[in-house]
């Protein structure tokens, strides 16, 4: 049998290898001129592979899709996917959950994926960009500029999001030709991204606060996060930021950070007030900044319309309420997020519903199959999506 994958980042390899792996003629087709190309630029270069979050847990970071993500992971779990690069030879290394190459370099994940391409003889066509595809009969038809079409019995569609096309070439154009073949693609939203605030947050610019909580109420969620956070010139970052974005963007609205989540509300009263009064001259600001950078308790105080060089002991009961309220609850107001092409993952894709996620073959084209950032899903940082893409891959290639 023969089967045509498009696209060579994760799940397409993971794919290929897959196929390969039970016998089948496989011909891995890249627009790009080389293989994993979003790879080597994942993790900040160093190629966060996956995460060693127990089953469960790895699947509720998926929120609403965990349930559809089950059956892939399932057939290629994380512990699988370490077991894999390792007992193939790709040393490893776990920081804080989070699974690495040893050497830090995404590069040598790459290398790999190529090292097994070759040695399982998968035929690859890089620099070819699919321009059409169609089924005729039982067959795909896929037309790629500079050549004539070719043809395969079944076809796995990895084609990647839309996010870092300026890269990655992963301009979402792979959707029209899906939409063409009747699939339905729901909105593409950026995801892991920065997120701009309607308050400027100049003077803010750079500080970053290890621990906190986010929180904001979409329809049908509630979302919680906590993590570090990073204030922009123009908004916020880091992972917490990042592992909710996709929501804030649909939601907008507040968003509401605890500075200090370590104490609940009572005991960071019980230590401001302890502050003032192990200190009663000295002023607001030069108590606080013993618990929040200087920078960030200038704009709290004046957001909070407390004077700056006020006695701690002359505040009042009131005045000592909102300065807490402010640190449990600091506000600030989403506006908007960067282009689609500058987040690291795209959320949106082939609609789920149109998928069996038993096979993750399409409900609606007989023989063709999906895996990766095509889909609808997409996870946090960690690690998470590109298990995604070797989960959704390595199930995808069984042609089951």
């Amino acid at each position: 049998m023969r089967v045509g994958i498009i696209g060579a980042g994760p799940a397409g390899l993971m794919a290929a290898i897959s196929a390969a792996d039970k016998g089948w003629q496989v011909s891995l087709i890249e627009q790009n001129k080389d293989i994993g190309c979003k790879l080597l630029i994942s993790g900040g270069g160093r190629c966060n592979i996956t995460n060693t979050l127990f089953g469960p847990e790895f699947l509720e970071r998926f929120r609403e899709y965990g349930r559809f993500f089950k059956p892939a992971f399932m057939s290629f779990s994380n512990e699988d996917a370490i077991r894999f690069f390792e007992e193939n030879g790709l040393a490893l290394k776990e920081e804080d959950g989070r699974i690495f190459p040893a050497s830090g370099k995404a590069k040598d994940v790459v290398d790999f994926f190529r090292q097994q391409i070759a040695k399982r003889s998968i035929s690859t066509l890089l620099g070819n960009r699919v321009y059409s595809l169609e089924k005729e009969g039982d067959m795909f038809v896929v037309y790629l500029r500079g050549m004539g079409p070719l043809t395969f019995d079944r076809l796995i569609v990895a084609t990647g999001g839309a996010s870092f096309s300026s890269k990655c070439c992963t301009d979402g154009r792979s959707f029209d030709l899906l939409r063409k073949m009747g699939h339905t693609i729901t909105e593409l939203i950026p995801h892991l991204c920065s997120l701009n605030t309607e308050e400027d947050l100049v003077s803010l610019k750079g500080i970053t606060i290890k621990d906190v909580v986010l929180r904001h109420t979409c329809p049908l969620h509630k979302l919680v996060e906590r993590g570090s956070i990073i204030f922009t010139h123009d908004g916020i970052s880091g992972p917490a930021v990042h592992n909710i974005s996709r929501f804030l963007l649909t939601c907008r609205g507040t968003l509401n950070i605890d500075l200090l989540p370590s104490l609940d509300f009572e005991r960071l009263r019980e230590k401001v007030v302890g502050l003032f009064q192990d200190h009663p001259k000295r002023s607001l600001r030069n108590i606080v900044n013993k618990i929040l950078p200087d920078a960030l308790i200038v704009f709290l105080l004046a957001s909070l319309d407390l004077p700056l060089n006020k006695k701690v002991t002359n505040l009042s009961r009131s005045e000592v309420h909102r300065l807490v309220s402010g640190i449990k609850f600091f506000p600030l107001k989403i506006a908007s997020g960067p282009p689609l092409e500058w987040a690291f993952v795209t959320h949106g894709g082939v609609d789920v519903r149109e998928v069996n996620p038993n096979t993750i073959e399409s409900r609606i084209v007989k023989g063709m199959y999906f895996a990766g950032e095509v889909l609808e899903p997409s996870g946090p940082t960690g690690g998470f999506n590109i298990q995604f893409a070797l989960s959704t891959g390595f199930l995808a290639g069984q042609l089951r």
